[in-house]
């Protein structure tokens, strides 16, 4: 695995505008592509069929939610929370399997969660208001977090 740095910052921006996709998109990719280097880690249950459905059911409940007018507001505690957490376990894992310091990834996978948290947030909210249609917004905005998976390639 090449670039664990920029494969951080791109998924733990995914994880900023979805808490759960990057997860489903990386436990998609190790599972039919397994990393040696997790094999007998605390990482290694990411690479699991069940965890990688599960992760995938996650993800799309998390897409249809996000379509709910009461859904709250992503830079709600909990949420940034939720988000840093998805970004610096993609982190962590990503560095791991490239046999390097996972807390490093970590970091940077949780500040780059926290960071496009709150920019595709407002960025959201702009375009939103221009277009007087958030829905669409939020389509495109799925369509950019999936994209993030093609760094894993």
């Amino acid at each position: 695995m090449k670039n664990p740095l920029i494969k951080t910052i791109v998924l733990g921006m995914s994880a900023g505008m979805r808490t759960m996709v990057p997860l489903s998109i990386m436990s998609t990719k190790f599972h039919k592509n397994k990393q040696l280097n997790l094999k007998n880690t605390k990482f290694n249950f990411i690479q699991n069929g069940l965890v990688s459905t599960l992760l995938d059911m996650a993800a799309l409940g998390e897409l249809a939610g996000d379509k709910n007018p009461n859904a709250p507001d992503r830079t709600e505690a909990v949420g940034v929370i939720g988000r840093a957490l998805s970004g610096a376990f993609v982190g962590a894992t990503i560095y791991k399997a490239s046999f390097r310091n996972p807390i490093n990834g970590a970091l940077i996978g949780a500040i780059a969660a926290v960071a496009a948290t709150y920019i595709f947030f407002n960025l959201r909210k702009k375009l939103a208001y221009k277009t007087g249609n958030d829905k669409i917004i939020g389509l495109a905005e799925d369509a950019l977090a999936f994209t993030a998976g093609n760094v894993l390639r």
